[in-house]
């Protein structure tokens, strides 16, 4: 095998993700406890949107190219995202199941024809979030993919289906600011991508932009198990913290957690001073706990809130199901009973938007699963939209 092209890092195996944050758990993140406050931005809705046939057409790499903040975008198509190109009249879906369509030559693809798109939109930044940290946070793209903020690179994705997020914080301002993505559809990622099902590019979940904290919670590991006889249950909890520096670790900061039951009530709460960027917790035992099951899908809700000299910095909240899953004697038993599954394979597709998928179909396809006593889903070939 000759050596990539280290011009075309989409050709180069060893580039699949720049300048980007590292993966989390998905919780929802409020600044405080009052949820009507926002710190989410949504960049959904209509871009200017360009297409060509190959690499060496695309505009960024024009005299002025079009990530620049001044570039004039005004004969430009417009193109909502998200969605899929080849669904907006930008291209073809292409449906084949393992084989692939560009000639085989890994890590290369054929660049006379691998269309490129390319996207621009403007958004405003409001006042209070002038002393925030601010992250860019795209759900999926497909396939490999380049962001500019107000002209300035920050970061390259080549992971369709997973979300990629990068700190902007030192790449926008208060006001109107720019946003350029361009979307290469072949990469040298699309020999891993040879499964069954539509071939489509694009910005295909939502792209936003949240304000947090200097200090924030980065990630939560929550291990929700029960007893030996299924009755009580144990949680386990690690929580990562994210700071500016150490100094921002200090007797004044604290990290204050809850446990709340399906009406809102507050089951179980602790405060632990944040000495380190990691904090542990746990209750060790809650009686007669309600137990998650696939007919009883019992939750409860978790919060965990950074308070920095008395006042809510952010909160988090996740749901919580205690259940226990084991292989005994060759069995599978969830919750102590023997369980046999029943499942199926489950692709992201809609008829109408492609990749695009809407909390209705979500919902639509598992009543259907659940009409045919389905408990088990093959969730083939990637995770799922996060909502």
């Amino acid at each position: 095998m000759s050596k990539p092209n280290q011009q075309n890092k989409w050709e180069d195996p060893s580039v699949f993700a720049q300048g980007q944050t590292a993966y989390h758990s998905h919780f929802r993140i409020l600044p405080s406890d009052d949820e009507t406050l926002n710190q989410r931005l949504s960049l959904n809705g209509m871009w200017k949107f360009n297409w060509v046939e190959q690499p060496s057409q695309r505009p960024s790499i024009s005299a002025t190219p079009f990530y620049a903040e001044k570039f004039n975008d005004q004969s430009w198509d417009d193109i909502k995202v998200p969605s899929n190109w080849q669904l907006e009249g930008f291209g073809t879906p292409i449906y084949i199941n393992k084989i692939y369509p560009f000639p085989i030559n890994p890590p290369f693809v054929d660049n006379t024809y691998n269309p490129v798109g390319s996207y621009r939109k403007t958004f405003i930044v409001p006042s209070e979030w002038r002393d925030k940290r601010t992250f860019l946070n795209i759900d999926a793209i497909k396939s490999a993919a380049t962001v500019w903020i107000n002209g300035q690179e920050i970061g390259y994705n080549q992971d369709s289906k997973t979300k990629a997020q990068f700190e902007i914080s030192d790449y926008i301002g208060v006001g109107e600011n720019t946003i350029a993505v361009e979307v290469i559809r072949w990469s040298d990622a699309s020999y891993l991508e040879c499964q069954d099902f539509w071939r489509l590019s694009g910005i295909e979940r939502d792209i936003y932009i949240i304000a947090r904290p200097q200090s924030y919670i980065s990630d939560i590991l929550i291990k929700a198990s029960l007893s030996d006889d299924y009755k009580d249950g144990h949680l386990h909890c690690e929580v990562s913290v994210d700071v500016i520096s150490q100094s921002d670790v200090d007797a004044n900061s604290n990290l204050k957690w809850e446990l709340c039951g399906a009406d809102s009530s507050v089951l179980f709460a602790g405060s632990v001073p944040i000495t380190s960027l990691k904090i542990q917790f746990e209750i060790k035992s809650i009686a007669h706990v309600l137990k998650w099951t696939a007919e009883t899908p019992n939750l409860y809700q978790l919060k965990v809130k950074i308070e920095k000299s008395g006042r809510v910095e952010e909160v988090i909240k996740t749901d919580v199901g205690f259940r226990k899953v084991e292989i005994v004697d060759g069995l599978l038993l969830v919750n102590g009973q023997h369980v046999t599954l029943r499942g199926v394979n489950h692709h992201e597709h809609d008829e109408w938007t492609g990749h695009v998928i809407s909390e209705e179909l979500m919902l639509q396809d598992i009543k259907l699963m659940k009409q045919h006593n389905i408990n088990a889903v093959r969730n083939s070939h990637y995770p799922k939209c996060a909502r």
